[in-house]
């Protein structure tokens, strides 16, 4: 046993920092990616059978025709919270669980970026799951559908809470994703084990990269639309309201910008499950790599082209609807090259008959199906025909339960070994894949015919002699065949995790790191951190000169909780960071966000705001410290792990590659609002509406004048600390630059609050005062953000910013404070200068 420099085994002293021995602490204040991970695959799967059960009830009605088990406005509810809960509740949580537990294993590090915030966001997905089913509880179950379309979701045509509970969650349950996608990629990018180069990347990873990337580009649309919903229904503006000047359409607009990209979001990760998936049971490696790799990077691009593909009957013109529809047909070539490839693969590898590699093949024989009928619709003129049938219904979810629940279960099978250190009954998995599969063929396939023969979707009944009724006999039929495939899976992993057979480390003799570790990983995953030289590290790494066994760094890190950052490309090792202990702060921080968040729906306003003021004084105290190695081990560590150099501010902070790309995503969701204003302006027959004086320029040009020289001033503080990286920052000359901005961010607050108080107009006089608010208001909250966060960054100064490690505070808030900086001069070429034609 490999003896720690604190005089006790390594593994002894590396459990004694990464685990906490109290059950309480395991509960509510664990930071360990695999216990997190666990949790959302868990809470996902339970959300997998409720909404399951919902698609039951729903089947029951329509098994025969004129059937009164629902009426219309059960089965609304019924419909809605079935889409919602397997979309929003299901299948992006379950995948973003996968990704949890396995990214660190597969990368060769300890846990991942930012251990709090995965914590943080596993909490507010549980959170706004409760959170949208106690409608249930009070009656007031939202029933627009899980598109949530106006103006019939909007206030004239939907009455009472359901739709609100609807938009608050949403909202909430995008705060988790929007976190989870940026530690996963700032994990991806900057924590790979060294060597492992961007060339050298498992493709699992690649998936859930582009996956992580496409979350922060498409979210921030659908956040926005749901926010105007909720402004719409809640206080009286007009984004949607014809009769005030808005356009119904944006909401289709903003949603599918989202809605498309997410079929994406759910198939890139699960693309990468079945590449790992063959790779470890066809016992070969995917061939044309660099083309699958890539692929998937085309294939996130490319759906960004696509979301119009949903609005062909929308009376838009022929010729961006020929553009969208020539993209839909474009997207098919990337998904083609990785079906041949996986085929490829398979026929020329030794393939083991796993439960998990069946699932990968019956992943691609209904993607296949579902992406035939997805070219068909791509067609305009056969889109036209059959465009909100049962059509649609079968290829959505020949390609979401294709394209994501196949591949999940997959996955489930092919990692549950190394997850519970235990087999699944082979038996058991091969009936569980049978049923499901056929259950799922003889559920959808029939609802293509349907969809010919003219049923539309979203109705509750139907009448005789239609012709439907035998197809929806069957439909119903293959439900049940399909719920007991589930049970059969159910009960073969809660059987497994009791009596299995004990898997070993690596019982599938597989090819990525994670198969490494003990079955199940130890609480720090790796004692040693690997060294990779290939693509499939445990094939070819583990060769007679290293004695079998991977390369390494031989320190064991074991001072602190230690982790190695590589750089972007080539993996090369840059800095050794601490990463933080266990935490209640994350729970407590998602329960005051969740008190916010119920207060807003009953309209508590003073609760709403307490809540809101407690989660950033959670947020200060989270921040508050970074944890950092102490000022004696810097050179110790440096010379033990033989790096040339150990920092944690600039380039190798990873709180700065955090705060890049949260930047991203709120750059989005200026765009998209900057856009919907454009959408309306140019539906409207004048601007402003309703005859409301073009606004003044000489307080915008004060309000530049003030914000461009707060930018100034914080450049100028930035300067003080990115300039003393080997010795103690000039704290008077930081702390002026410090107050010179502050000073700077509430003189800009209050001049605007005094041009809000003055205006003749307010949000809910018609669409341009709804947009002119929407943008100025959106923009004044986040530089409430940026002078809160100055002020707490001033108070450092006086307490922790002196000491190595705790200085990349400032860099970061800086670049957040320059991009709302830029955010302003757009909106002042736009809303203020553009109204006028300058």
């Amino acid at each position: 046993m490999t003896a720690s420099t604190h005089g006790q085994p390594v593994s002894e002293r590396l459990s004694s920092l990464w685990e906490r021995p109290r059950v309480i602490d395991h509960i509510f204040a664990t930071v360990d990616h695999k216990r997190l991970g666990v949790r959302y695959m868990v809470t996902a799967f339970v959300f997998f059978l409720v909404g399951g059960t919902l698609a039951g009830m729903m089947r029951t009605q329509l098994a025969v025709p004129e059937n009164q088990f629902l009426g219309p406005e059960s089965y609304n509810r019924i419909f809605t919270m079935h889409g919602t809960t397997m979309i929003f509740y299901f299948a992006t949580p379950m995948l973003t669980g996968i990704a949890t537990y396995i990214l660190p294993l597969m990368l060769g590090t300890r846990d991942l970026a930012f251990p709090r915030l995965n914590a943080f966001a596993y909490w507010v997905f549980l959170f706004s799951g409760l959170f949208i089913y106690t409608s249930f509880l009070v009656d007031e179950v939202p029933d627009g559908g899980w598109f949530a379309y106006v103006p019939l979701t909007g206030p004239n045509y939907s009455q009472g809470l359901g739709m609100d509970f609807w938009t608050l969650a949403i909202l909430f349950l995008g705060i988790s994703t929007t976190a989870a996608a940026i530690n996963f990629v700032v994990t991806i990018l900057r924590m790979r084990a060294p060597g492992m180069a961007v060339q050298r990347m498992p493709l699992f990873l690649w998936g859930v990269l582009d996956m992580a990337f496409t979350i922060l580009i498409a979210l921030p649309s659908l956040t926005l639309a749901t926010l105007l919903l909720a402004l719409d229904r809640t206080f009286g503006t007009h984004f949607y309201d014809p009769a005030g000047g808005g356009n119904p359409l944006l909401w289709q607009h903003l949603f599918w910008i989202w809605g498309h990209p997410e079929v994406y979001i759910l198939l890139l990760p699960s693309l990468g499950i079945i590449s790992t998936v063959v790779t470890a049971h066809a016992r070969r490696e995917v061939v044309m790599y660099p083309l699958v790799a890539v692929a998937s990077v085309a294939i996130g691009i490319l759906a960004f082209g696509l979301w119009v593909h949903h609005m062909f009957s929308t009376g838009l013109d022929l010729l961006p609807i020929s553009f969208f529809s020539a993209a839909s047909f474009t997207i098919a070539i990337p998904s083609g090259i990785s079906i041949f490839a996986w085929v490829t693969t398979i026929y020329g590898g030794r393939v083991r008959f796993s439960p998990a590699f069946m699932f990968a093949l019956g992943f691609i024989v209904t993607f296949v199906i579902g992406g035939v009928s997805g070219v068909m619709v791509a067609m305009v003129p056969f889109d036209w025909q059959v465009h909100d049938s049962y059509f649609v219904v079968a290829h959505f979810h020949y390609v979401l339960v294709g394209g994501v629940v196949f591949p999940v279960f997959a996955g489930l099978y092919h990692w549950f070994p190394k997850i519970t250190g235990r087999m699944t009954v082979p038996t058991l998995g091969h009936g569980a894949f049978w049923l499901i599969f056929l259950g799922f063929n003889i559920t959808f396939f029939p609802q293509h015919i349907l969809g010919l023969l003219g049923m539309p979707r979203r109705v509750y009944t139907y009448a005789e002699g239609l012709g439907w009724d035998t197809y929806n006999a069957i439909s119903t039929a293959g439900y049940v065949v399909l719920g007991l495939g589930i049970i059969v899976m159910v009960f073969d992993f809660l059987w497994s995790m009791q009596r299995g057979e004990e898997a070993g480390d690596d019982p599938w003799e597989a090819d990525s790191l994670e198969w490494a570790t003990p079955s199940p990983p130890e609480p720090y995953n790796f004692a040693h951190l690997p060294i990779v030289h290939s693509r499939t590290p445990m094939w070819l790494d583990r060769t007679p000169e290293r004695g079998g066994q991977l390369d390494r760094i031989e320190d064991p890190m074991d001072d602190g909780r230690e982790v190695v950052t590589t750089s972007v490309l080539d993996a090369a090792p840059d800095a050794v960071l601490r990463v933080p202990e266990p935490s209640y702060v994350p729970l407590f921080a998602a329960l005051a966000l969740t008190v916010a968040v119920v207060a807003m729906l009953v309209e508590v306003y003073p609760v709403s705001v307490a809540g809101i003021v407690g989660l950033g004084a959670l947020l200060a105290v989270w921040l508050w410290r970074s944890p950092a190695p102490a000022p004696e081990r810097v050179n110790q560590i440096r010379d033990r792990v033989h790096l040339p150099d150990v920092r944690i501010a600039g380039p190798h902070s990873l709180g700065r590659w955090g705060m890049i790309f949260f930047i991203v995503t709120e750059a989005v969701l200026f765009g998209s609002l900057i856009s919907s204003y454009f959408l309306v302006r140019g539906s409207a027959d004048e601007w402003p509406l309703g005859g409301i004086a073009e606004p003044e320029l000489i307080l915008p040009a004060i309000l530049t004048a003030l914000i461009v020289l707060s930018s100034a001033s914080m450049f100028w503080a930035q300067r003080q600390v990115e300039g003393s990286a080997d010795r103690n920052p000039p704290l008077g000359m930081l702390r002026l630059a410090l107050v010179v901005s502050l000073a700077l961010g509430i003189a800009f607050l209050s001049l605007q609050a005094y041009e809000f108080h003055r205006s003749e107009f307010g949000p809910s006089t018609n669409a341009y005062g709804s947009l002119f608010f929407m943008i100025t208001g959106t923009h004044a909250a986040h530089m409430g953000v940026g002078v809160l966060l100055i002020g707490w960054t001033l108070l450092r100064t006086w307490f922790v910013s002196h000491e190595p490690g705790q200085r990349s505070d400032v860099p970061n808030v800086a670049l957040y404070w320059h991009f709302v900086g830029v955010v302003w001069l757009v909106i002042l070429s736009v809303v203020y200068l553009g109204v006028r034609g300058l």
